[in-house]
């Protein structure tokens, strides 16, 4: 396919000429076309006992069918292989792994994305694993920042709206004892919904309770999301939610059922009556929020210059729970564009009975100059949190980007 001489020439001078300028602001075309592997934030963040399994979470993206396999090891020791991880050929990909934690110490994690010719991407971080009597460190106790926040203008979409869980139709299966060559079981240590597939346009069709085990019957090709047995049927739980035991490697990938269309909402004709909250259920809400610029310690976000997000995701009721996923973004208000994201970085972590959480997440915003702009701040943005009230997980601070070092 080579071709020499004065053809060669014309194409590579034209390609010089055309291509210049984007060359010199994203690198060579083989960078650009390297595979880019993100590990979840939250993994290694906090020691881990010996013994016990980790969900290992990344995100691969500039990725498509080329992708031919994704490798986990731990210490440069091979634990999983995914051999055709991306069959739908997408941009980005989530991909999921366990490993059971042994040897104390420092141990580095480290996850490869490889393309058919061989080119890869990869990403690493050291886990921390302690000895099985030991109690993991606690993450100290939130900052609290006052700040007001006005309402959610119309521009910024609202969450997907979904119905509310209704009871499961029988109570899960029965928990089975999980050998190195059973079935793998999904075990509960939080409220979690049920879906009728893999995606939160799926309904939900009821939830599991914290101590609540089950089968894992198949995962997604994404693998974030697990197929189980969930009463006499099947349905579908969201993966890092919940911990596993057994080998989920060898299990079939399914795509569920397919997409379901959304229908028109009727309009109804009287406002629908005030329910009072379930006593039974969690619920999240969004306080101390605020932002501040660490090179001179101002709220005054500028172009160029880094500035925190900081937020505390807090538990008013008495039934412990999860945060969710927590997501913060940067809203340009005139044309609702995110200019800045937390995306899958700010995992899931569990709080207690009016317990709290803080998480910080740091931008540098160069677009939208002297335009308003909003910081989002959303606890449980997958939806996949049961909760006593649905419409309080949601707050923000507007603002107006001065320039900088634009």
């Amino acid at each position: 396919m080579k071709r020499y001489g004065l053809t060669f020439l014309i194409l590579a001078i034209s390609a010089i000429l055309t291509g210049g300028c984007s060359l010199a602001g994203g690198g060579t075309p083989d960078e650009q076309s390297l595979p880019v592997v993100r590990i979840a934030d939250g993994i290694g963040s906090a020691p881990y006992r010996e013994g016990v399994f980790i969900n290992l979470q990344a995100a691969i993206s500039n990725a498509d069918g080329a992708i031919s396999r994704v490798e986990f090891t731990i210490d440069d020791r091979t634990i999983s292989q995914i051999d055709a991880p991306n069959p739908e050929g997408l941009v980005q990909f989530v991909v999921t792994e366990q490993w059971q934690a042994d040897g104390t110490g420092a141990r580095l994690l480290r996850v490869s994305a490889v393309r058919d010719d061989g080119v890869s991407g990869e990403a690493s971080v050291m886990l921390n694993v302690v000895a099985a009597d030991s109690a993991p460190s606690d993450t100290g106790q939130p900052t609290t920042v006052s700040t007001s926040a006005p309402a959610i203008p119309a521009t910024i979409s609202p969450p997907v709206t979904l119905p509310p869980p209704t009871t499961a139709p029988a109570s899960p299966a029965p928990p089975t004892a999980s050998t190195g060559g059973g079935t793998p079981e999904a075990v509960f240590n939080r409220l979690q919904n049920v879906r009728s597939g893999p995606g939160l346009n799926f309904s939900r069709v009821g939830t599991f309770s914290s101590g609540d085990r089950t089968p894992i019957l198949a995962v997604n090709p994404g693998g974030d999301w697990f197929k189980v047995r969930f009463g006499s049927g099947e349905a579908w739980v969201f993966a890092p939610y919940v911990d596993v035991t057994g080998n989920i490697s060898n299990l079939p990938r399914e795509s569920g059922p397919p997409t379901p269309v959304p229908q028109p909402t009727a309009i109804p004709t009287a406002p629908p009556p005030t329910v009072a909250p379930d006593p039974q259920l969690p619920n999240l809400t969004v306080t101390d929020i605020g932002i501040f610029v660490p090179s001179d310690g101002s709220s005054q976000p500028r172009c160029g210059v880094p500035f925190v997000a900081r937020v505390t995701v807090r538990n008013t009721s008495d039934v412990p729970t999860s945060t969710g996923l927590t997501l913060i973004q940067n809203v340009h208000v005139a044309s609702g564009t995110v200019n800045g994201s937390s995306g899958l970085s700010l995992i899931p972590v569990d709080i207690g009975a009016q317990g709290s959480h803080t998480v910080e997440y740091t931008f540098t915003i160069d677009t939208f100059v002297n335009e308003e702009q909003r910081v989002e701040f959303i606890a449980d943005a997958n939806n996949e949190v049961a909760e006593s009230n649905e419409n309080d997980n949601r707050n923000g601070i507007t603002y107006v980007l001065q320039s900088g070092e634009c």
